[in-house]
């Protein structure tokens, strides 16, 4: 299970950036909160989120994230359901990021489950507020418990015994 796999199992917590694409809004380095609570459908433009890149063969080779962090600037719906069926999303830093980058937003092509499944949560700047401190911690105890309960079913299946 990979860091990312185990933070998602948390609906609110707190990463690091890694990358000037957000400047000057977030610097490498700055804390954010992701709060995955909040539904894909609330979202508007001006929002900034975190996503699984559905392509991540477009992020640069040098890419040190699993995930996409960029406001959103522009979303469409579905007319009759008003479910969000594309976002588009990008950088804040106008030099790093002068225009959206193709292949890293969520396109009409992608199916709702896996709009759904590429979400991670969105952004909110600064230290979490005390009640998702309290999911954070909560949420996080069940998932390393979980976790170590898969990792010793994994090993019992494997034949290895510690």
């Amino acid at each position: 299970m990979s860091m990312l796999d185990l933070l998602l199992q948390i609906s609110v917590f707190t990463i690091q950036a890694v990358s000037h694409s957000m400047e000057p809004t977030m610097l490498i380095g700055d804390l954010y909160t992701t709060d995955q609570s909040i539904p894909l459908d609330t979202l508007e433009v001006g929002d900034i989120i975190a996503f699984r890149t559905p392509n991540p063969e477009v992020l640069p080779e040098d890419s040190q994230s699993e995930a996409t962090t960029h406001r959103i600037i522009d979303i469409n719906r579905d007319r009759d359901t008003g479910e969000i069926t594309e976002i588009t999303t990008k950088g804040d830093n106008d030099i790093t990021n002068p225009e959206s980058i193709p292949g890293i937003d969520l396109t009409p092509d992608i199916s709702r489950d896996r709009l759904l499944e590429l979400y991670i949560g969105k952004v909110t700047l600064g230290q979490p507020t005390q009640e998702q401190e309290i999911r954070i911690n909560t949420e996080l105890q069940v998932a390393i418990v979980e976790g170590a309960q898969e990792q010793e079913q994994e090993q019992e299946n494997s034949g290895i015994v510690l």
